[in-house]
């Protein structure tokens, strides 16, 4: 163990020229560079950070009314039944800072006429004017759609210049289904 620390140069050595000076200076500015950088961080991480919540508090002067994630997602379900096209599977309900949004997770059909973004954005407006009429709720910011299923696209088949081989008819006299098409 003494030779270890024997071979160890001393303090006062590595700083006896210019070069270990700025050596030093250089590595210490880049390590305390890195910390701040990771304070930083961690600071606007809790600052601005994004929680998922459960209720919306409501401010009213004689005290606080909590509107409870059930009773939200009620309300939205019933305010987007006129929307056929569009079936909302789930909500969730986020908070930062005082300020909420929500985002639905739902399917469409596009085999109808409508166009998904005109759809989309009336089916916010409902959701803003039913959360303000029913519920008094100003301080739902955003309502974010995840488009998760499409349903009813026909596919377009390109046609080829393939021969049709013609299927064989099924024996009446049999009373046998048809195979099916894996096996012909």
């Amino acid at each position: 163990m003494g030779g270890f620390l024997a071979g160890m140069p001393e303090w006062r050595v590595i700083f006896e020229n210019d070069f270990n000076r700025g050596y030093v200076t250089g590595v210490a500015l880049v390590l305390l560079v890195i910390l701040a950088v990771v304070v930083l961080k961690i600071v606007f991480r809790l600052m601005f950070r994004v929680r998922r919540c459960r209720e919306i508090v409501v401010k009213a002067p004689d005290g606080d009314i909590l509107v409870a994630y059930d009773a939200l997602n009620g309300a939205v379900c019933a305010a987007l039944e006129d929307f056929s096209a569009l079936n909302v599977r789930d909500m969730k309900l986020f908070r930062s800072r005082g300020d909420y949004f929500l985002e639905l997770f739902c399917s469409y059909d596009a085999s109808g006429e409508g166009h998904f973004p005109d759809e989309v954005k009336s089916v916010k407006e409902r959701i803003f004017s039913v959360l303000k009429e029913r519920f008094g709720i100003a301080s739902v910011k955003r309502v974010r759609v995840r488009l998760e299923n499409l349903t009813g696209l026909a596919v377009v088949q390109k046609h080829q210049d393939v021969q049709a081989t013609p299927e064989p008819v099924p024996s009446v006299t049999t009373g046998l289904p048809p195979a099916p098409p894996w096996e012909k």
